[in-house]
Formats: C-alpha cells, structure tokens, sequence
C-alpha cells in the first residue's frame, strides 16, 4: 500500500505522526543523497538556503498555500482534517472560515458556503467571529446572485455586530439589486451614521436614489397602463355582450398565434381572430383579423379559389367553394350546427348555442360528398338548425 494514503482504520493523529516520521526520513534522504554526490563529484558551492527552500515547499509540511481546486494527496487531506480535530469551537471555526476565505479567493463561491456554514454550526461564544462569517457566507451568495440568502446573512452578521461595515454595505448592496431602492437607502443612511465618510455608501446612496425615482416612475406608467387596458377590455366585453355573443374564459387569451385578440376597428366593428379547422387531414387555417359583417363566403372564395394552388394537405381538391359545408360544435351537447357560407360572422356569433372560447372563434369544415364527411356527422348528433 501506498505509505501517503490513509491506511483502514488509521486516525487522522496516526497518519500525523506518521506523516511526521515521513519528514524525518524525507530530510534525512536528503542529506545522504547531498553527501553521496559530493563524494562522486567535484566539489562545488553548497546548495544556497533559497534553493533549498523551494525543494522543501514541496513536501506537505512545509506548503504556505494549498491550491484547493485541484485534487489533494492524501497527506495534505490529512493535515487539512487535522484542523478540525480539535474541541474549542472558536478555534474549529476559526479554520474552518480560513479554508472558506481560501475558497472564496479562488471564486469557488459555494465551497467557500460550506466553509462557513460549518464554522457558524460550531456556535462559537465569539460574537465579532460569527459576525464576520456570516458577512462572508453573504459575500459568497452575492457574487452568485443568491441576493435573498446574502441580505438574510447580513441581517444575522448585524445580530452579531450592529455596526459591522461589512455587513451594512453588502445588505444594501442585496437590496439594490432586489430593486427595494428604499431600503437601500436606508441601510446606506446606517453605514454613514458608522462610517460618514465611507465612498461606497455615498456612491450606493445616489445609485439608488436615482433609481427608485425612475423605477417608481416605470411602475406608475405601469399602473396607469394597466388600469386603462382594463377599463377598454371591460368596455370591449360589454360591447361583445351587448351584440348578442356568449362568451368564455379571457377574451386576452394569449394561446392564439402572435397573441391576437378581438378588437373594435374605428367604424365600431368587432374584428375577430378565427379558426377554420378541417378534422379529416387534421390541419387548420387561423385568420387574424375577420370582419363581423362579412360572410363566409367572402373568406372561403378567396382561400380555396380554383385560380390558387391547392393546399399541400388537399391535392385532390376536395374542398372547394362549392363543396366545402360550415358546423360549429355545442360544447355542452356535443352537437354539430350547420353554417350557410352567406351567413355574417356576427349573425352566426348570437346563435343561442354558440359561445366564443377564450376569444376566438372556430369552426369546423367538411367537404360535401366525402366518406370522411358523412362518418363525422354520423359520430355527432347532427343539428341542422342553424
């Protein structure tokens, strides 16, 4: 087995000490290994202490710095864990934030989390010690974007230390970007009774000034805009109701291709968007925009007219202006209602039977003659009032 891995059932103070008697041996080697080459060799200047130094930083014991976003040996895991095996709580969590400031040096933002949340678990007595891990901890969710965890963490470090800079200016700094302008600034107010000449706390203070002042400008045009779409969609809808049409569900409906909706043109006319739906290829046709007062006709003259290319779906020309037969489906019975094609949108809107889901009509179209056809109406309970 590997003598720098963690043997079965070996205590982080085994490895310690063997980890102590490596180094004996390690600097032991060394002098025989200097002493061998000098008897083969000529003789030569002694190795300066510089040079020796930088050989010796690589041993474990020796390391000033651990990069800790690269994989550790087994030695300097152990050391590592060795910290934490200790029984005073400050002292525990005094290593435990120092591996978090590490961490979070190296913007390993979440470890860095973890560092800290395990030195605050401690429970360490030391209030200025718990103040500064929980305005780290806030620092770490800050950078990111975690800006309701960070201003919770600031509000606790304040527990703590109520004038603790730190804390004040990174809560402020949450609030700003939580769009709570006023707060902001009021928590800037409290940095500068700490620190009146504190720059970031002006510079903040100003920021948010200026901001809620547009934000809140952006939220009363925004208010205002909604009242008065509001006000016409209400008007709109007792217009529709007031023409004889049922309707159900969001007239706004947004579920329609582009978000179009029913409007007034200027003469007063309903526009409706519209669907034509063809059930034997499964296909539909959305009109954006069709006039109340105009008929069927008008629309299935011009989209099946022998002088157009017939649809992809429809190379046998089975539906054509001749042929093509109108029904709009009673949800509740589950009955077929016959269209005459010169019947106006709006006369076939205030059929008793007829209601408008979510603001767009539909219709179905079948094409006379076909087996298609007839086993649809037989599937229906066909009603040919219309």
């Amino acid at each position: 087995m590997d003598s720098r891995t963690l043997k079965p059932g070996e205590s982080v103070h085994d490895l310690a000490h063997r980890l102590d008697k490596d180094l004996e041996n390690f600097i032991e080697q060394k002098i025989k290994e200097n002493e061998e080459t000098t008897k083969n060799e000529p003789a030569k200047e002694p190795e300066d202490f510089e040079t020796m130094w930088e050989r010796m930083k690589t041993h474990p014991a020796f390391m000033a710095e651990v990069d800790l976003t690269k994989p550790l040996s087994a030695e300097v895991e152990g050391l590592i864990a060795l910290k934490y095996e200790i029984d005073d709580v400050t002292d525990k969590a005094e290593n435990y934030k120092e591996d978090g400031n590490v961490r979070f040096k190296y913007k390993k933002y979440r470890l860095a989390i973890d560092n800290y949340t395990e030195a605050i678990k401690c429970k360490s007595p030391d209030k200025k010690l718990n103040a500064i891990l929980y305005s780290n901890r806030a620092a770490a969710h800050y950078h990111l974007g975690n800006y309701r965890s960070a201003l919770n963490d600031c509000i606790f470090a304040r527990k703590f230390k109520p004038d603790h800079i730190k804390a004040i200016l990174k809560g402020a700094q949450c609030l700003f970007e939580m769009k709570q302008y006023r707060s902001a600034i009021e928590w800037c107010r409290t940095g500068l009774l700490v620190d009146d000449e504190h720059t970031l706390f002006l510079e903040l203070r100003i920021k948010a000034e200026i901001a809620r002042k547009t934000y809140e400008k952006e939220e009363r045009k925004k208010l205002s805009k909604e009242r008065k779409d509001e006000q016409e969609k209400e008007q709109l809808i007792a217009t529709i109701r007031e023409r004889g049409v049922t309707i159900s569900g969001d007239i706004y409906s947004t579920e329609t291709p582009g978000g179009v909706t029913v409007h007034l043109n200027p003469e007063g006319t309903l526009q409706w968007p519209v669907f034509f739906l063809y059930p034997e290829t499964q296909e539909s046709d959305f009109i954006e925009k069709v006039d109340a007062n105009s008929c069927f006709e008008d629309h299935i003259m011009h989209m099946f007219s022998s002088k157009l290319d017939p649809p992809p779906w429809d190379l046998s020309r089975k539906y054509t202006p001749n042929t093509i037969e109108i029904y709009f489906e009673d949800r509740d019975t589950q009955q077929l209602y016959q269209v005459s094609p010169q019947q106006s949108l709006a006369n076939t809107l205030k059929h008793d039977r007829y209601t408008v889901e979510l603001g767009t009509p539909s219709f179905l179209l079948l094409a006379k003659g076909t087996e298609f056809r007839d086993f649809f109406l037989e599937k229906y309970q066909f009603n040919d009032r219309s």
